[in-house]
């Protein structure tokens, strides 16, 4: 299930005015369609609640099940007469006649051998790793992941927000915005919490007093005290220093000079947004 719910971007005092402007005119330039500058006044008639100076609206942003979207990928793949291999750990990749030899453990440490002419390693927090299994990839061409841990909190009341709110982007991620859940109770999140395991799902409820800060320069007059721990999230993240040089990478024989392997790395946030865009990409290189 989905709904377009739309988003507005606040410029919480006049200093971030001039940082929505390059917003919109990068958004523009990338194709987004119908974005339109509010006032103050006209962001109030939207979102009474909402304190801001200027703020963009996005009529094209919505919200999805993410969880129903995983269950229609699984039906499509399986319809195809694919099979998903659960509970299974790539142990190594060989190149043998142009064609890859992938060894595969189950849980109980049985190993089976795959065959194929084409291989997409697509393993998210763990494509590094899993890279470094290849034989004959370089290691020169295999990023070093970080994990960054994604908490959120949620508010389990409906306020009448309509739409989702988001701050101007900080230094790092896209700031503690508010999300629509599809019942219309709300969350805060994602903060950027750098962690070495990317198995740690824990929300640290100390961070709640800096969500609620954050809360509070676009939303003043929410009872933030109504905050509770609701879920964390880890993104895969190729640069931790510098965010301009972080980004996607998708790497192929044009990279690597290995043929018919493309390894995709820190796909991190939006990855679940853009990641039909994404497969058709792959798909057409593979065409």
């Amino acid at each position: 299930s989905h709904r377009n719910t739309k988003k507005i971007l606040v410029a919480s005092n006049t200093e971030q005015i001039n940082v929505i402007d390059k917003i919109k005119e990068q958004a523009e330039i990338n194709g987004v369609k119908n974005i339109k500058k509010l006032s103050k006044k006209e962001v109030y008639k939207l979102e009474p609640l909402v304190n801001c100076e200027e703020a963009l609206l996005i009529p094209s942003s919505g919200i999805i099940d993410p969880i129903s979207f995983m269950r229609s990928l699984i039906g499509e793949i399986e319809e195809k007469g694919n099979t998903i291999s659960y509970n299974s750990k790539v142990d190594k990749i060989f190149l043998d006649n142009d064609k890859f030899k992938i060894l595969v453990k189950d849980f109980h440490e049985n190993v089976t051998t795959i065959n194929c002419k084409r291989l997409i390693n697509s393993a998210g927090l763990f494509s590094s790793e899993v890279a470094k299994n290849i034989e004959g990839l370089d290691e020169k061409f295999i990023p070093k992941t970080y994990y960054a841990k994604g908490n959120y909190f949620s508010i389990n009341k409906n306020f009448g927000i309509h739409h989702l709110i988001y701050p101007i982007p900080d230094g790092f991620g896209l700031g503690s915005h508010l999300t629509l859940e599809m019942d219309n109770s709300i969350k805060f999140g994602p903060d950027v919490e750098w962690v070495e395991s990317p198995q740690d799902y824990s929300v640290d409820i100390s961070r709640k007093q800096t969500f609620i800060k954050e809360i509070r320069e676009y939303l003043p007059s929410i009872d933030t005290s109504l905050l509770t721990p609701a879920y964390a999230g880890i993104r895969p993240i190729t640069n931790k220093m510098d965010k301009a040089m972080r980004d996607f990478e998708i790497s192929d024989v044009n990279h690597h000079s290995v043929k018919n392997l493309i390894n995709l790395f820190g796909i991190d946030s939006p990855g679940l947004t853009s990641s039909l865009s994404i497969a058709k990409y792959i798909s057409d290189k593979l065409i």
